[in-house]
């Protein structure tokens, strides 16, 4: 049985409640009594305490830095991270800019473009250097357009199951900040070189060939890679792992000459 933090508990329900100060002091005492456990204790109760942190944040209770880089260190994939990066102070934004891009989460990539025109000349200029850094992405089977995503299929179920995880949220397709996952819509020529690619048997191959065409339409490179409708036999999301496969090895051959193009290219 897991034990839940009261402190988590409270300061969730103070926070509901509109309790700001209470939330802010339970959020606290929580932050305290979890010593090192904090990172451990932080990523087991974020249901409860996303929306607690993110105000506390916004009114000061938390010092962004510090607070930051304890979120790394209880999410050192960077995914939850990436919801920061819209923070309303910019202090929040700078901290969260490093582990969100880490992430390799597509809408902290569409991030780095818009906080690179930041009010913040620091934040700004820290993320025009990251966008720098990002030499270039692979992108292989999708998705890059939830509104293209097929709810009622048969696999519909599964579908909605995964989307309601990633975003956090059951009514997905109206939330605001997770529209930002349709990377197709945000795009400009500030996107780094992409190889696209995706099998001619996956129900996102037609999300990839939008996003390849939107990209070369804005003057990016993309090297791509899709098959005829008629290849057989039909190859699935994901057919790159499979490397048993003609298509498989094809995908791995031009990736890594794509990627050795751009090596070159920098040196």
């Amino acid at each position: 049985m897991v034990t839940r933090s009261p402190q988590a508990l409270r300061a969730w329900l103070e926070h509901a409640d509109g309790d700001s100060a209470a939330a802010d002091s339970d959020l606290l005492l929580f932050w305290a009594e979890a010593g090192e456990t904090l990172p451990h204790t932080l990523r087991r109760e974020w249901e409860r305490l996303e929306a607690v942190v993110w105000s506390a944040l916004e009114r000061g209770v938390l010092e962004p830095r510090q607070a930051v880089g304890t979120l790394s260190r209880a999410f050192p994939e960077g995914l939850q991270l990436v919801a920061f990066l819209e923070h309303p102070v910019a202090a929040v934004r700078l901290a969260a800019l490093e582990p969100a891009t880490a992430s390799g989460d597509p809408e902290a990539l569409v991030q780095l473009g818009r906080l690179a025109d930041d009010p913040d000349p620091v934040l700004a200029a820290a993320a025009s250097r990251a966008a720098e850094r990002l030499a270039a992405i692979l992108l292989l089977s999708g998705a890059y357009d939830i509104e293209q995503v097929d709810l009622e299929g048969d696999f519909g179920w599964f579908v909605k199951t995964v989307l309601w995880a990633y975003s956090g949220t059951r009514d997905f397709m109206n939330d605001e900040r997770f529209r930002l996952v349709s990377v197709t819509n945000y795009v400009t020529n500030a996107f780094p070189p992409s190889f696209i690619s995706s099998g001619n048997g996956d129900p996102l191959a037609p999300q990839a060939a939008a996003l390849a065409r939107k990209l070369e339409h804005l003057g990016v490179r993309v090297d791509s890679l899709f098959f005829p409708a008629e290849y057989s036999p039909p190859l699935p999301h994901e057919y790159q792992f499979n490397l048993d496969t003609p298509a498989g090895q094809k995908a791995l051959g031009q990736m890594l000459a794509f990627a050795g193009a751009i090596v070159q290219r920098k040196n």
